[in-house]
């Protein structure tokens, strides 16, 4: 079109303005007619295309926007007085505009609500609780749009700050191009929510696990590869822009997973008896999913707001103490409370340390409170218990052994690809359940209640820091499900 206009005006075969752009119509109108009508086929073909859920279809629109992006300045210039043709390239941009946000925003609500379904094997969660499809194909669409952010910032905001009518859209482009700042925060805030999207699904698929163990493994490996991904592909840097706590709340939710892992395995172990009003496992296992819930929809909300993320109760659970119902509020806050003060350096100092530790094992992790203990306790330097007494010891023991072999099967069924997360797990496991297996097996050992002590306490104290840590021996390092 320029080369055209250059010539027709050295030329000079018109005798009018007039003329010339009547004559420049006549000569950009067949090519125009070519792309316009490519243009509004491509639209078409998106629109099938998200119907059947193939959303990287958005890439061939954002690749023709992009070059619109790159000449809407000079082609502005050049049909300047061909009102008729700049209409139609500017109807054409609008259009694509419309699909790509259409097309992109339908991402994110297919992040959150795909279902699983038995008949799709892509759907189904993995059975040894590793990184989940969707997962991996989520980031990678998310880095493939990277190349485009500018792009999709201007996509998503030209509805607000854009056009009101078809005769500037391709002006709007080369007003919005210069404010770079905008356009980055606008697909940060768009990566932010997908990542949002994605997780609160996968912790709604996690659910299909029977076992607290998988489905605690399940989530804390997705996190983590969402984690090292976002690093790896600097989408990190799009979500700083838009909040800079962004990454650190992503964290805080695996830090919250890695603190129920612990407090699953405390269960197991049976090293903090539950009173009979919290209920049976199926029904806290349901607590601490709606919990998760909750949390992982206000730490990752921007307002950290959460009265607009709250659950219903089934009858079955209303009939149990509202006691928990209560505890479970005052966790979630004191949770949420405790990451806006957490430094960015992760450590804790002065009298924060003990309040940190006191809540978090005694109330999240579930670890002995002391009373067992303290029952344990009074039973020592006396000269002899009676036989209820010596039941019960044997009775704490029997649990402890059979909840040991429970979770070592279980962990054979898992696998636990990222080698940091691995050892993280690790390392908290051996800090928080040997302490408390030492102050049980030293008080049973003061105690005489069985002449077959071997048969029931069947592990010194470093023996039982052995099996815990070959608890992860094996456990995969060495593949991620894709």
């Amino acid at each position: 079109m320029q080369n055209e206009c250059i010539l027709l005006d050295r030329l000079q075969l018109t005798a009018s303005p007039q003329d010339s752009q009547v004559l420049l119509f006549n000569i950009f109108k067949n090519g125009s007619s070519d792309i316009l009508t490519e243009g509004t086929t491509l639209t078409r073909l998106m629109h099938r295309a998200q119907g059947r859920a193939e959303f990287h279809m958005v890439m061939s629109l954002l690749v023709v926007l992009k070059k619109f992006f790159q000449i809407s300045d000079d082609l502005v210039s050049v049909l300047q007085g061909v009102d008729n043709v700049l209409i139609d390239f500017n109807q054409l941009v609008l259009r694509l505009l419309s699909q790509s946000k259409i097309t992109l925003e339908t991402y994110v609500q297919f992040l959150q609500q795909v279902t699983e379904k038995s008949s799709s094997n892509s759907n189904i969660v993995p059975e040894d609780g590793t990184i989940h499809e969707l997962t991996t194909n989520a980031l990678m669409y998310l880095e493939n749009l990277l190349e485009f952010a500018d792009i999709i910032g201007t996509t998503l905001s030209f509805t607000e700050a854009g056009p009101q009518a078809t005769t500037n859209t391709l002006k709007y482009l080369t007003t919005i191009g210069q404010n770079h700042a905008f356009l980055e925060n606008k697909f940060g805030n768009y990566l932010f929510n997908a990542i949002f999207a994605l997780m609160t699904n996968l912790e709604r698929k996690s659910e299909v696990y029977s076992e607290e163990i998988r489905r605690m493994i399940f989530q804390m490996n997705n996190i983590q590869y969402i984690l090292k991904s976002i690093y790896k592909t600097n989408i990190h840097r799009y979500l700083l822009s838009q909040d800079r706590e962004a990454v650190a709340k992503i964290t805080s939710i695996l830090d919250e997973r890695k603190l129920f892992y612990t407090r699953c395995c405390a269960d197991i172990l049976h090293l903090r008896p539950f009173p009979e009003s919290c209920g049976s496992s199926s029904i806290r296992r349901r607590r601490v999913s709606q919990f998760g819930s909750v949390l992982l929809a206000s730490v990752l909300s921007p307002n950290l707001n959460t009265n607009h993320h709250k659950h219903s109760i089934t009858n079955n659970e209303q009939s149990q103490d509202t006691m928990d119902e209560h505890l479970t509020k005052l966790i979630v806050i004191i949770t949420l409370i405790l990451t806006l003060c957490i430094p960015t350096n992760g450590h804790y100092s002065g009298k924060y340390k003990l309040v940190l530790y006191t809540s978090m094992c005694a109330r999240m992790l579930s670890l002995p409170d002391g009373n067992i203990l303290n029952r344990i306790t009074g039973l020592i330097n006396r000269s002899s218990i009676d036989q209820k007494e010596r039941s019960f010891l044997k009775s704490l023991w029997n649990d402890f052994n059979n909840g040991l072999n429970t979770l070592t099967k279980q962990h054979h069924l898992i696998s636990i690809p990222d080698r940091e997360l691995k050892n993280s797990l690790e390392h908290q496991l051996v800090r928080d359940l040997v302490v408390l297996y030492r102050g049980f097996w030293e008080k049973s050992m003061s105690i005489a209640f069985t002449t077959n002590r071997d048969k029931y306490i069947k592990l010194s104290v470093e023996g039982f820091e052995i099996r815990i840590r070959n608890l992860f021996n094996g456990t995969s390092t060495n593949s991620t499900r894709q």
